[in-house]
């Protein structure tokens, strides 16, 4: 059966340093389309549905509003600088324009429901 993306309480990235999974690592390796395109394609194979309802209007790190990236799993939108992306904003975001956008947490949490698919 299909399931929505886990929520979890929104941790700081501090914390959460130790909270990762071999495949989360692996994932952070990749470049980012290819990190993208497979974190898609892991919560398809774990029956993650889509987020379907509405996007923060403001940037989850900076809180500012923009050109936004919003997540293929959750509600939270990025500036593609705020996620580390060099370049000029308005350019960036068209890298995403054929590559669907997951956040770290929800690549975080895909991975880990993937691993635990995997080891059982």
């Amino acid at each position: 059966s299909e399931k929505r993306h886990p929520r979890k309480k929104k941790v700081s990235s501090a914390s959460r340093r130790n909270d990762t999974n071999k495949f989360f690592e692996r994932l952070k390796r990749m470049d980012v389309a290819k990190r993208m395109k497979t974190g898609v394609e892991w919560a398809k194979q774990c029956k993650i549905l889509s987020w379907e309802d509405d996007h923060n209007d403001r940037c989850t790190q900076c809180n500012d509003v923009g050109n936004l990236l919003c997540c293929e799993f959750c509600c939270n939108s990025y500036h593609a600088l705020c996620l580390g992306v060099k370049g000029d904003d308005n350019d960036i975001s068209h890298i995403f324009d054929d590559i669907p956008f997951a956040c770290d947490q929800c690549l975080l949490d895909i991975s880990g429901l993937y691993e635990g698919q995997q080891e059982g």
